[in-house]
C-alpha cells in the first residue's frame, strides 16, 4: 500500500517538487524512510553476504509480472511505465531508430528478463526495427525467452559475448555497482565498440568507491560498489569513451546511516552516457 501510494504521489506532484516533500514527509515522520544499504568496507569479501539475491525465484517472478503487466497495459494506467532507467533507453532508441534504415542494435546487461525492451516496445509503438540483446544470469534468461519466445527482435545471454560487435548502444541500469570487477565490465562494453554506453541508476557520487551491503531484496545481502564518478569516467576515457552527459535520477535514496560525505549527491543515483570518442558511422 505504501509503494502505491509513493507512486501515486510521484505521479501528481511536479518533480521539481517531489524530493523536497520527500524529504519533508520524512522530517516530520509522515513518512518511514527505506534504507537500502547498510555498513562500510574497503572489499566485496568483506560484506556479510546471504540469500539467493537476483537469483531467487520469488523476485524472479516479480519482474516476469511486471514485464507482463508492461506489455498488457501496452504501458498505460497500473504499469511500471514511468522508470526513468528505461525510459532514457527508449528515448536514445527512439533518436538513433529515426535516424537509420537498420535495426537498432542494442545489449542491455543486466537487463532482467526483457524489462527495458518492453518499455522500448510501449515508447516507439508499432513494428520497430530492433537487435535486442540482454545478457543475465542464466535462470533469468530462461525467464526471457518464455516471455518473448516468439519474438526474433529479442535475444538472451549467459555472457558478454565477443560476437556482439558495434553495436548502437550498450545499457547498464543499476548493474555496474554489483560486479566485483566494476572497471573490468566497463572495459567489456567499451570492446563491443558501441556508439553510446548508458550507464543509469548508477550509485556514484565524490566520496572514495567502497563497498556496501545491499538489502533490498527480502532474504538478501549482495554485496554493492559505491562508485567515485571520477574513477568511472577515467576508465571510460582510458577506453575511448567521454562522458556526453551526467544527470540526477529524480529517485532519492535514504541515506542517513551513512556519514554525509559517503551519501550519493542529495541522495540521488546518476546517469551517465558516454560516447565514442572517434565516431563511427550510424550504417
Amino acid at each position: 500500500m505504501r509503494r502505491l501510494a509513493g507512486r501515486f504521489v510521484a505521479s501528481v506532484v511536479p518533480p521539481v517538487l517531489y524530493g523536497p516533500l520527500r524529504r519533508a514527509a520524512f522530517g516530520l515522520g509522515l513518512a518511514k524512510p527505506l534504507r537500502i544499504w547498510s555498513g562500510t568496507y574497503a572489499t566485496f569479501a568483506e560484506v556479510p553476504v546471504r540469500g539467493p539475491g537476483y537469483a531467487g525465484d520469488r523476485y524472479r517472478a516479480g519482474v516476469v509480472d511486471t514485464v507482463r503487466g508492461l506489455m498488457a497495459t501496452r504501458c498505460g494506467a497500473g504499469s511500471d511505465a514511468g522508470d526513468e532507467s528505461r525510459t532514457l533507453l527508449a528515448q536514445l532508441t527512439a533518436v538513433l531508430h529515426a535516424e537509420t534504415a537498420r535495426p537498432v542494435r542494442i545489449v542491455d546487461f543486466g537487463g532482467g528478463p526483457g524489462i527495458a525492451y518492453a518499455h522500448i516496445l510501449c515508447g516507439l509503438g508499432g513494428q520497430p526495427q530492433l537487435e535486442f540483446h540482454v545478457v543475465e544470469l542464466e535462470s533469468v534468461c530462461e525467464d526471457g525467452r518464455r516471455l518473448f519466445g516468439g519474438d526474433p527482435r529479442i535475444q538472451f545471454h549467459a555472457v558478454l559475448a565477443a560476437s556482439l560487435q558495434e553495436v548502437d548502444i550498450v545499457h547498464a541500469g543499476g548493474v555496474i555497482e554489483f560486479m566485483e570487477d566494476w572497471a573490468g565490465t566497463l572495459r567489456g562494453f567499451c570492446r563491443l565498440a558501441p556508439r553510446y554506453v548508458l550507464l543509469t541508476n548508477v550509485c556514484c557520487g565524490d566520496f572514495a568507491t567502497y563497498a556496501t551491503g545491499f538489502n533490498l531484496i527480502r532474504g538478501s545481502v549482495i554485496a554493492n560498489w559505491q562508485l567515485n564518478t571520477d574513477s568511472v569516467v577515467d576508465v571510460m576515457a582510458a577506453s575511448g569513451y567521454r562522458l556526453a552527459l551526467r544527470s540526477l535520477h529524480e529517485r532519492v535514496h535514504a541515506q542517513d546511516n551513512f556519514p554525509k560525505a559517503l551519501r550519493l549527491p542529495d541522495g540521488h543515483p546518476s546517469a551517465l552516457l558516454f560516447t565514442a570518442t572517434q565516431s563511427r558511422s550510424a550504417g
